[in-house]
């Protein structure tokens, strides 16, 4: 091997010490990253990137906003504008998808908050984010650290200062809520005394138990603000929750004396007796309240109807005092008259009701509302003459004197006096058809659906095939007003004489009224019911009585309210089957109907009994008449001989 002298192994080795310092500075200068240009340019590119995500998310797409500010961030993480939205995002994404990175979210947030205190809307939108986010653990004292950090830079902020008040004074630490005062105390120095700092103080002295600052507080209040009811109002309700009760009486007849249009002191005074079960005081309030011109009559009823449904119900003599009140006030009032008869009547004062009510016919005498309550209260008081004398007047005086003739028939049909209902409901019904063709109004109801569901109409549904005679069918109801409606009442009309025929024992003339109200009325349960009970009950067509009763079977289990008429529709299908001797099947509904309505009819009752007797059960059939015949039933003596019949001899036992 060659040998190399000292001198050249001396000048190799620094050579490579040379080169290697050279490296070691390249690698040191990599180290240090950007240039201060780069990072210039980088700041600059994340903020146009934040600027642009802020747009995107004003626009509603939060995706788009949320790409762009990881790359801002990327580039800039030392912007708290930017370190701010990124940390939101990532804490409300991991918080509401699942993720694990809330809290370094929130912790991103929280450094930039703190990082610019001074930035308070910032800091506010932080409390209200991290108070909704779920599953992030972020305590009161993590918060009031942040408040108190954001306080202290901006003391001046009145939503700062009363958003750490708020939060200290929530705390059960009396330094806390002493706290608190103070802040509010200087918020109130800078703005002067204002609703929102005044009562927030009165909460925070009533926190530590020194009702008497509280209360000096929203004196304080109302003294800047005399002419301010809401400050006189809060005076009154705050001296009556500490116990100042004359105290608050006085603020509240003050607030009447000086703000007399005003139903809110009132009504304080009143719910006040009332929750110290001082109902004359209650009482005293509202007759003083009818007699205030200022207050509008709408007001007042309002009033009266609160606290009858509150306190009053059961109870309407102790309200009789107010309405005489309101009555005298406004006696050219109707309807003050018209509330004061009908608490009177529930009052049990039916001389005064039927004087209130002669009053306001007087007043209003085309009002059919004077007539059709006093008839009721006749009715009542078993003066039934009176009673249809004072309906009949109604229907000449009155307005509106068709729901009258409807409750002339109504007083004689449940009094059992059909005979003399038969007159009524047939001058009603010619009334009503004279220049009403039914079968046109049919066709129009028709034509109307079937629009709504663009099918063609046949000119034969009103019996012809021309078109001519169609269009002459339709124009021959014009003028009649709305004829579906004329048809609606002709249809119940019909149904109801034909129940009365029923009832008087002439089925050949209820049968086409049945028929008639079966067409008019064909999604109605009833008409089909009652005219399958009376086939039932006089056993004749039962095929026809069957085919009825189980239409009208499935219009109730159709219908949303179907489960009331279920006792009805069940005790006919049952007498149905009954007569067709069908037994089993009869029982097993007539078994439902027992079931199902703890307060069952006489009829019920005698029809189970005969059920159960033609199958042999003469004890539960004597068991369920007996239960009839303590219920008023319409024939007691034909039930008083089944059971006769029915029951166990002496020698049978």
């Amino acid at each position: 091997m060659k040998q190399h002298s000292p001198l050249r192994r001396l000048s190799f080795v620094m050579a490579m010490v040379a080169v290697g310092l050279m490296a070691l500075s390249q690698l040191s200068a990599g180290a240090k990253g950007p240039s201060a240009d780069q990072r210039e340019r980088n700041a600059a590119k994340a903020r146009d990137l934040y600027v642009e995500a802020m747009q995107y998310m004003a626009m509603d797409d939060p995706d788009a906003c949320a790409t762009l500010i990881r790359r801002a961030y990327a580039l800039n993480p030392d912007d708290n504008d930017i370190k701010y939205e990124h940390g939101l995002m990532l804490a409300v994404t991991s918080a509401y998808m699942g993720g694990s990175k809330a809290r370094e979210g929130v912790e991103l947030m929280q450094q930039a908050i703190l990082a610019e205190p001074d930035n308070t809307d910032r800091g506010l939108r932080f409390m209200n984010v991290v108070s909704k986010l779920p599953g992030v653990e972020f305590s009161a004292d993590d918060l009031l650290a942040i408040l108190s950090r954001l306080y202290s830079a901006a003391y001046d902020r009145s939503l700062i200062a009363s958003t750490y008040a708020a939060m200290l004074r929530s705390s059960n630490n009396i330094d806390s809520v002493r706290k608190s005062i103070a802040i509010l105390d200087s918020l109130e120095y800078v703005e002067g005394i204002s609703q929102e700092v005044s009562t927030a103080k009165a909460q925070a002295y009533a926190n530590i138990g020194d009702t008497v600052a509280s209360l000096a507080e929203v004196r304080k209040l109302y003294a800047a603000h005399p002419d301010n009811p809401d400050y006189l109002m809060i005076l009154g309700v705050t001296s009556d929750l500490f116990g100042y009760t004359d105290s608050a009486f006085a603020r509240f007849d003050q607030g009447i004396e000086r703000f007399p249009e005003l139903p809110d002191f009132h009504m304080r005074k009143a719910v006040s007796y009332a929750e110290k079960s001082d109902t004359a005081g209650v009482i005293s309030v509202l007759t003083n309240a009818m007699a205030v011109p200022e207050l509008e009559f709408g007001i007042k009823q309002q009033m009266l109807q609160y606290f009858t449904q509150a306190l009053f119900t059961g109870h309407y003599d102790l309200l009789l005092d107010p309405m005489k009140s309101l009555v005298a006030t406004y006696p050219d009032e109707y309807d003050a008259l018209f509330d004061y008869a009908l608490i009177a009547a529930e009052a049990g004062d039916t001389a005064t009701a039927l004087t209130q009510y002669e009053v306001a016919r007087k007043l209003d005498p085309a009002n059919m509302r004077g007539y059709s309550m006093a008839a009721h209260l006749y009715d009542e008081s078993g003066d039934f003459d009176k009673a249809i004398a004072m309906v009949r007047k109604g229907i000449v005086k009155s307005d509106s004197p068709d729901p009258l003739r409807q409750y002339l028939i109504y007083l004689h049909v449940i009094h059992d006096r059909y005979a003399e209902a038969l007159p009524y409901v047939t001058e009603f019904i010619n009334d009503l058809s004279r220049g009403f063709d039914i079968d046109a109004a049919l066709a129009e109801r028709v034509v109307t659906e079937a629009d709504t569901m663009d099918f063609v109409i046949d000119p034969g549904l009103l019996g012809g095939n021309d078109e001519d005679e169609f269009a002459m069918a339709i124009d021959s109801i014009e003028g009649i007003g709305n004829p579906v409606d004329t048809l609606q009442l002709l249809g119940e009309l019909y149904l109801q004489r034909a129940d009365i025929y029923m009832k008087l024992d002439k089925m050949k003339k209820a049968i086409p009224d049945y028929e008639i109200a079966l067409r008019v009325m064909p999604d109605n349960w009833l008409p089909y019911n009652n005219y399958a009970y009376m086939l039932a009950d006089r056993n004749t067509q039962l095929d026809r009585a069957l085919e009825l009763a189980e239409k009208s079977m499935k219009l109730v289990d159709d219908a949303s309210d179907g489960e009331q008429h279920f006792t009805s529709i069940g005790d006919t299908y049952a007498w149905v089957l009954y007569r067709r001797g069908e037994l089993l099947k009869a029982k097993e509904l007539i078994d439902q109907v027992l079931d199902i309505d703890p307060e069952l009819s006489a009829e019920v009752l005698d029809h189970a009994g005969d059920i159960y007797s033609a199958l042999g059960l003469k004890d539960e059939a004597v068991g369920f008449w007996t239960e009839a015949l303590a219920k008023d039933p319409d024939d007691p003596e034909a039930i008083t001989e089944k059971i006769k019949t029915n029951s166990p001899t002496p020698a049978d036992e």
